[in-house]
């Protein structure tokens, strides 16, 4: 954008705007199925929103995304990394705790029902980054091309879609059926 022969950039949303948004729009979205659904505005590091019907509860971790470039973490949170001779060596996936736990992935649209919504259980993700993060270290002869001691992992929404499949809203009762959360 140009002002006057300026350059000017846009301004971005702050995090916490966006992920609010993301987490008030997949609550929403669960109300609308009879579920109940409530959100923290406290950080609780494990779960965005506790789920309830039919006198179960379970936790949802929500990830909002506001464009195509996808979900962003850091790899030691999910695999051992070590660094010898400049390289990185990928070592064992972490036992994560809860690793049943529903993620669901918010794509915010830029206009009304343009929003996209993927579904994975933790485990789900963490294989995946891993895997993603591997794939590209070996490309690259396990040294990354940039920042060499970078941790810096993603799933694209490419790679979302791919991993969540068909999956749809209706995921989230097969889900409570199989892992007992409700009478089925």
């Amino acid at each position: 954008m140009k002002k006057e022969g300026k350059s000017v950039k846009k301004k971005r949303k702050p995090t916490s705007i966006t992920q609010m948004a993301g987490e008030y729009l997949v609550a929403s979205e669960l109300c609308k199925r009879d579920y109940v659904a409530t959100t923290f505005t406290a950080n609780i590091s494990e779960f965005d929103i506790l789920v309830y019907k039919n006198g179960k509860t379970f936790p949802v971790q929500v990830k909002t995304l506001t464009n195509k470039s996808g979900w962003q973490s850091n790899i030691r949170k999910w695999m051992d990394i070590r660094f010898k001779y400049g390289k990185q060596i990928p070592g064992k996936l972490y036992n994560i705790k809860n690793p049943n736990l529903v993620f669901i992935f918010a794509v915010l649209g830029k206009g009304l029902l343009q929003d996209q919504f993927f579904f994975l259980t933790k485990k789900e993700v963490q294989n995946n980054v891993c895997k993603s993060y591997v794939k590209n270290l070996k490309k690259h002869h396990y040294r990354r091309p940039n920042k060499k001691k970078s941790l810096h992992c993603s799933l694209t929404v490419k790679e979302l879609r791919s991993i969540s499949g068909t999956r749809d809203w209706d995921w989230i009762g097969k889900y409570m059926k199989v892992n007992k959360l409700v009478k089925g």
